[in-house]
This record gives C-alpha cells, structure tokens and sequence, in this order.
C-alpha cells in the first residue's frame, strides 16, 4: 500500500469495522451530526431515495450550522440524482459537485466511460473519517427486493489516518472543480 499511494502506515487510531448497512449508517450520522468545522463526503452512488434524503438532510443541517459541507459524487454512479433533489443542498450552502461529468469528455480519444471514481469516503473534521464498500441507497438497508440485502464492510477511523482520506478527498475534490484544499485548516 505504501508504495502505491506513498501513505506511510501511522499508529494511534481507532478503527471500527462495520459489516451490515444499518450499523454503518447509524454510526455515519451520528459522526456527520456531530461534525464542528466540516465535512468531506465522496461518493461513487448516492440515491435520491429515503437513505438519500436522511443523509442530505444531516448535511443540509450541519451546513445551516455553520459546518463547510462538500459532497463530490460521482457522475456515472449518481445519474438518478437531479436539480430538485440537489437543490436543498446547494442552497444550504453545501458545494457539490461532479467527478468527470460524461459530458466533459465525450469525443476524446482516450475517454472512457470505465474512467469512474468508486471511492465512499467521508472525513469529519479531519479526525473521523469512514471508508469501505458501502454506497448511500435504500438497497444496502434491505429495502428493495430485488437487490437486498447489498452487504458491504465500511469502516470507521478516528485519528490521524483520517489525514490520509482528507488528502485523497482534497486531490479529487482539485480535479473536479479546481479549489485547492491544502491549507491547515483541513489538515
């Protein structure tokens, strides 16, 4: 892993794992609830179905809160979402946007439409962060039939691993939108 990413391994964290939808998702808002200067989320699906309202409206929360809010979703694994499911969001004051919208790049030659970005991380605070398997969707919860139940491990990290994901959140955050999010504050 090191020498892929050159992320050194670091000790002094608490790690959690989460095997079953309900559990993570208990545990994701109670951590997004508790959030006091922001939150990162990064999603390669997110429905606008029940489980994606509850999480929308926790960030729409926070963010009336004063809490800096920016969801980077996925623009192949978010094509459900539209203008009146996000709108509540940006006019909260969180800033979401796309990873390599399809109508950015359709008529390059080295484009693909396999060129996604299948990460979930979220990072609170710079101090808690949550990664694995496990998209935002009523499906994970059980709650549809025909593709329940999705079982996926997540994880919970608290301390300075939690860096690590702000860093990689931060570069994929650049590419999508150009904002440069190195500054202490975040780290």
């Amino acid at each position: 892993g090191q020498r892929l990413v050159d992320m050194p391994p670091v000790g002094g964290n608490e790690v959690t794992v989460l095997e079953e939808a309900n559990a993570t998702y208990a545990a994701l808002s109670d951590a997004l609830r508790a959030a006091q200067h922001h939150i990162h989320l990064e999603y390669y699906i997110w429905q606008p179905d029940e489980t994606g309202r509850l999480f929308r409206d926790i960030l729409i929360e926070r963010a009336h809160a004063g809490v800096q809010c920016r969801l980077l979703l996925d623009a192949v694994g978010c094509w459900r979402l539209n203008r009146s499911f996000l709108q509540p969001l940006t006019d909260a004051g969180v800033r979401v946007a796309y990873f390599l919208p399809v109508y950015h790049f359709p008529f390059r030659k080295r484009w693909s439409l396999h060129l996604r970005n299948h990460r979930k991380i979220v990072v609170i605070d710079g101090q808690t962060a949550f990664m694995g398997s496990q998209n935002i969707g009523d499906e994970y919860r059980g709650r549809l039939a025909r593709l329940s139940p999705w079982y996926d491990t997540h994880m919970r990290l608290r301390g300075p691993a939690a860096l690590f994901l702000q860093q990689t959140f931060a570069e994929d955050w650049y590419l999508a939108t150009r904002e440069d999010l190195s500054a202490g504050m975040y780290f």
